[in-house]
């Protein structure tokens, strides 16, 4: 360590040696896009001269920093949000960060206790799927960390928070329109309690409908939770109101492996006597028997699109909102 050699190196020996302030040694040890390409070289160089070792779980606890990003999903249950969460996990730690995940099962309460707890421990950000019910004031509370954050599925019609969610009436009307141009007139839509998510993918439902000119009478729905057991039970209750039904079209992938099941219970065979089209393209609709018909939003592509917008927003906190809607693509397999 030349003439170092025998006690502790500083940053101050950095800052003389290469020439520069402390802060702008410090800076640099930050990987800061504020410092020219040739200041961090003659940095750099004067580090590793003098064996110089940056305490980074110290310079955090001084900034009041963390490395930590908060992920707060609303149902881990849903392979979906499991997908989505490997993508925010591989882009997130590209750039140092690691992921602090929690679950609120859709329970508003919850949220909030998960919320003041991620407070407390000081994470870098937050990224939040809103539990069903979540009120304005909580987002509130959140907008007022003024730490860096986005929304993710559900926009609860906050204007000027960063949103990564789909286009979620453009798929639900091409899922519709793949049974109508297969003949189908007697369609369900299955699935989804009250939420702007599910009311975007029945206005596509009936988008179709409407353009195909499908009468009222022709179609029905059926509203409930997004499981395969709502699913199961659900293409009961249709069937017994509509004995001739002809396809469904349902909330995600889960319903639509309840439905599966049913089907194949009575007797109906997917694909062949019932069609049925889910949502979301998780990785087990393509090994169902059959394979599942459904709307591909690429659940990792997603979650990895989201964290882009988060790092985004930390780098500029100060930049416009931000949105990303993730395009549907039709993956037609055996069952519609």
């Amino acid at each position: 360590m030349g003439a170092h050699s025998g006690r502790h190196v500083t940053m101050h020996d950095v800052a003389s040696s290469a020439g520069v302030s402390v802060s702008t040694v410090s800076l640099v040890l930050q990987d800061s896009q504020l410092i020219s390409l040739a200041t961090k070289t003659r940095v750099r160089r004067a580090v590793e001269e003098l064996g110089y070792v940056y305490n980074r779980s110290a310079a955090q606890l001084r900034r009041h920093d963390s490395n930590a990003v908060g992920v707060i999903v609303n149902d881990l249950a849903n392979p979906f949000f499991v997908e989505v969460l490997a993508g925010i996990e591989g882009r997130l730690m590209q750039d140092g960060f690691v992921v602090l995940v929690a679950n609120t099962d859709n329970s508003c309460e919850r949220q909030d206790a998960v919320l003041r707890s991620m407070r407390e421990q000081g994470v870098a950000g937050v990224m939040l799927a809103p539990s069903q019910g979540t009120r304005r004031q909580a987002l509130n509370d959140l907008r007022s960390w003024r730490t860096p954050f986005v929304l993710m599925v559900r926009s609860l019609g906050m204007g000027g928070c960063d949103f990564a969610g789909f286009e979620n009436e453009m798929g639900s009307y091409l899922a519709t329109q793949r049974m109508l141009q297969a003949g189908h007139r007697k369609l369900a839509y299955l699935g989804g309690l009250p939420s702007e998510v599910r009311n975007q993918r029945y206005r596509g439902f009936l988008k179709a409908l409407r353009q195909y000119e499908v009468s009222r009478a022709d179609h029905l729905e059926h509203w409930g939770a997004a499981t395969r057991q709502f699913g199961f039970d659900g293409l009961h209750w249709l069937l017994r109101r509509q004995p001739g039904l002809e396809g469904v079209v349902c909330y995600n992938d889960i319903v639509a492996f309840g439905a599966i099941a049913a089907a194949s219970r009575l007797g109906r065979r997917p694909g062949v006597d019932i069609a049925v089209a889910g949502f979301d393209d998780i990785r087990a609709a393509q090994h169902l028997n059959p394979p599942l018909t459904t709307i591909s939003i690429d659940p990792h592509g997603f979650g990895a699109a989201a964290a882009q917008l988060w790092l985004q927003r930390r780098a500029a906190p100060e930049q416009a909102q931000r949105v990303h809607l993730s395009l549907p693509k039709l993956v037609v397999r055996r069952t519609a």
